[in-house]
């Protein structure tokens, strides 16, 4: 079945919209196709009505649609005992993919369709929402038969509608929701919104919607649903923070509606340009800098506007004119690295807590000194026959002069043993001592940058996915809980330790670890799954 076929599944008796005096709730024409797939994406479970989406198409003087159009309405439309199957819906989409105009189809739509409809509407500031509001504006006056009028007025504008629906416009400021009450509220460019004024921002809004409820609702139940929804939307911001990153952040986790389209974290949208592959499937596109390739296949994955509003060839020419930052954002739909932000989310790391019961016959080990040298670990890593990452602490102290013995140590016992390390500052002085002092010498591995950003990015994906297992350990526990990523290059990233070392803690069994791992993925696994296991001892 295809998305066309599918956003008209019912379950028999979905709400119908009232009949409009002058706009059809007809289907329009689904234009285009698109080979990006919503990195994040909640799941309607009833059938969807979509006419209030197309009487606000229609609104809006579109005469066809795209089918990523189709698919925001149907989630932003869904609902359960005539009630949002979500009260509150996050959305991120590259830009020029059409999201604000879908929402605000859907919005008219409802208004139109709707009788006494509420719906407040506000953007990063007042000014850029009055600009939103009159284009809008200009183009719903001339398409007006007498359904509603349009209140253009400084801090008074509005539509309104015959039937008593009314969408105005508020500053964003808590205080400025005020009324009798909203079944929708958009804050539009969310992003734009901090830490600090999203909690203000939001308890006014919120108190707008705590008398929503179906007319019919009983009240005294506590299963009843609210009839209102917050619906959060914009683009990648500066920083993972603030109303927008932390409305995605609960939607990844289910506890709210979310759509969402990106490039992953790890996958870059450019090369350096002696890093890029030799032969391409498209042209080769630097950015104004001269310095970036652009990787074509990663931005047609996420960016459900190409093929369907825009064209490769344009977003072409928006990254030659671009710096790769402001393109990674808009254009990939990727959130900076924040080194103050944490790594790893607390409840995916304690649910990765496994008792070890045994070894394999084939593991890696590896090491990491903190760049101060305050401290330093060891630490092996395999995967089971499932393909289950494993991780454990070998060894953790203060300083680093203890280190090359104990390396030495499990080298010797367990002969070819793999050893990673990241070869920068203090880690190249133990790997020169022991390739200097060493009999037998341990078969050390060498990790370079490209190493390290593609071990941390599937550390972060084992832990996400819940295929990484580890036993408790106040060193790594802690290290997890204060690692953040630190940026590097092309997009991709390394753990990083500025949190870490500002809060008295150090991520070497991480990064240890996540060294571990990288070399048993590249050298070992295949072999591995070859053998049956065997007990051995990696701490003795």
């Amino acid at each position: 079945m295809d998305l066309f076929d599918a956003v008209f599944e019912t379950d028999g008796n979905p709400r119908k919209p009232s009949a409009s005096l002058s706009l059809s709730s007809d289907p329009l024409p689904v234009k285009g196709s698109t080979k990006a797939r919503a990195l994040f994406s909640s799941a309607p479970r009833l059938g969807v009505c979509l006419g209030p989406f197309w009487v606000g198409a229609r609104m809006l003087g579109l005469r066809s649609v795209g089918p990523q159009q189709i698919e925001l309405a149907r989630l932003l439309l869904a609902e359960i005992d005539d009630a949002p199957e979500w009260s509150e819906f996050a959305v991120t989409e590259p830009r020029r993919a059409s999201k604000t105009t879908t929402i605000w189809a859907v919005l008219l739509g409802l208004c139109q369709t709707r009788p006494g409809f509420k719906v407040v509407v506000t953007a990063q500031t007042y000014v850029k929402a009055r600009e939103r509001f009159l284009e809008v504006a200009r183009t719903l006056g001339p398409r007006n038969v007498g359904d509603y009028r349009i209140l253009r007025g400084a801090a008074a504008e509005a539509i309104e509608w015959t039937n008593g629906s009314r969408l105005w416009v508020v500053t964003p400021e808590g205080g400025a929701f005020r009324g009798d009450g909203a079944d929708r509220i958009l804050f539009d460019e969310a992003q734009e919104h901090s830490p600090e004024t999203t909690a203000d921002l939001l308890g006014g809004a919120l108190a707008l919607m705590d008398t929503r409820f179906d007319e019919d609702a009983d009240l005294t139940s506590d299963d009843v649903r609210p009839a209102g929804q917050v619906i959060i939307t914009g683009t990648a911001g500066k920083a993972r923070s603030g109303m927008l990153w932390d409305a995605l952040e609960r939607g990844r986790r289910g506890k709210v509606g979310v759509l969402e389209y990106a490039v992953p974290d790890g996958t870059p949208v450019a090369w350096p340009v002696d890093e890029a592959p030799a032969e391409l499937p498209h042209p080769r596109t630097l950015d104004k800098s001269g310095r970036y390739v652009l990787n074509e296949a990663a931005i047609e994955a996420a960016h459900p506007g190409i093929g369907t509003l825009t064209t490769m060839r344009v977003v072409r020419e928006r990254f030659a004119g671009m710096g790769l930052a402001q393109f990674q954002r808009e254009y990939g739909g990727q959130w900076p690295f924040d080194v103050n932000t944490r790594a790893i989310d607390p409840a995916e790391w304690k649910a990765g807590q496994r008792r070890v019961t045994g070894y394999p016959a084939r593991w890696a080990i590896g090491f990491d000194v903190a760049p101060d040298q305050s401290a330093a670990a060891l630490c092996a890593a395999w995967r089971d026959q499932s393909g289950r990452a494993w991780v454990e602490v070998i060894d953790h102290q203060v300083g680093d002069s203890w280190l090359p013995a104990a390396v030495f140590a499990r080298s010797r016992k367990h002969p070819g043993l793999p050893v990673g390390y990241d070869n920068i500052g203090p880690n190249q002085a133990v790997a020169d001592r022991l390739t200097r002092e060493a009999r037998p010498r341990p078969k050390l591995v060498q990790l370079g940058t490209r190493d390290i950003t593609a071990a941390a990015s599937q550390v972060a994906q084992d832990i996400r996915s819940g295929n990484l297992a580890h036993p408790v350990d106040p060193a790594l526990d802690d290290a997890a809980d204060v690692a953040t990523r630190r940026p590097i290059g092309d997009g991709s990233w390394a753990w990083g330790r500025r949190r870490a070392m500002a809060e008295g803690g150090d991520i070497t069994t991480l990064v240890a670890a996540t060294n571990a791992l990288r070399v048993y993925d590249t050298l070992l696994a295949r072999a591995a799954t070859r053998e049956r296991p065997r007990v051995i001892s990696v701490t003795g």
